[in-house]
């Protein structure tokens, strides 16, 4: 019993945190493009901001390597590897990206990378 109480407390404040987290996480994919990806770089959601600024379907989306919509014209630049190496390492990025839309145009996007 009295063993519970510091188990309670740290419950509570982890219940508190996650809130916060939450809270923020609903404001990015609210206000911003979001995309979520799994261990291996492959896109699992993508915000409807995403899908109409890429003019992509969800399912033409969900499942794709993320590294797979940079032209191949961009893969050399300093700015990719440095995301790739991101994406690859789980790690924290912030810089511009060049994707390719649904129609195969060239867009910039400035981005940041997280892993939570």
């Amino acid at each position: 019993m009295f063993f519970t109480q510091p188990l309670k407390e740290r419950i509570a404040q982890l219940e508190d945190e996650l809130f916060r987290v939450s809270q923020v996480k609903d404001t990015l994919d609210n206000r911003m493009f979001t995309l979520e990806l799994d261990r291996e770089g492959r896109i699992t959601f993508a915000n409807t901001q995403v899908l109409a600024e890429l003019g992509f379907t969800e399912a033409q989306l969900i499942g794709k390597p993320l590294l797979d919509l940079v032209p191949s014209s961009g893969k050399d630049a300093k700015h990719y590897l440095h995301f790739k190496r991101a994406i690859l390492d789980k790690s924290a990025w912030v810089g511009a990206v060049q994707l390719l839309n649904a129609q195969d145009q060239h867009v910039w996007l400035r981005a940041f990378f997280i892993q939570f």
